[in-house]
């Protein structure tokens, strides 16, 4: 059955880098280990380890936020190569990718490091505060790519 998955976690990563789209559900899972919560990305039949899907480095943060006190997170997503100024009368929170390096635009870098690197997004909201969070290279699997903005919004059926 591992074997299984891992074929099926690798078609999926095919799939979404051949098929990219824009609009995403996306649901997160938190799991007390004591007296910290982690939170992990919801993948169906995921070949590797759980722990990769663990989120850190602010995505945890943000999965909190959209939890409202729960132990689960539902949000829509658009992943978008442009800025789109309407999604945000939409409720949609817009975050920028970050350059992998201040000395180095993206593209300077070789592929592997591309992709081995994850990336860093930020969101300045209305009170000027400057909001970021990290994402893996489990993105590559979920969305096919980073994407230059990330636009959130959260899912008000649950």
């Amino acid at each position: 059955m591992k074997i299984l998955n891992i074929i099926y976690t690798i078609f999926i990563l095919i799939r979404n880098l051949i098929v990219k789209k824009e609009d995403y559900t996306l649901k997160f899972v938190a799991i007390n280990d004591g007296p910290i919560k982690r939170w992990y990305y919801v993948f169906p039949h995921w070949g590797f380890s759980f722990d990769h899907l663990e989120m850190v480095s602010g995505a945890d943060a943000l999965c909190e936020k959209y939890s409202k006190g729960t132990n689960e997170a539902v949000v829509h997503i658009k992943a978008l190569k442009e800025y789109d100024f309407r999604l945000k009368q939409q409720g949609y929170k817009a975050y920028t990718r970050q350059s992998l390096s201040r000395y180095y635009d993206d593209e300077d870098l070789s592929f592997i490091d591309r992709i081995l690197l994850g990336r860093t997004y930020t969101h300045l909201s209305e009170d000027r505060k400057l909001n970021s969070f990290w994402i893996c290279p489990v993105t590559l699997f979920v969305l096919g790519r980073y994407p230059k903005h990330i636009f959130i919004k959260e899912d008000n059926e649950n």
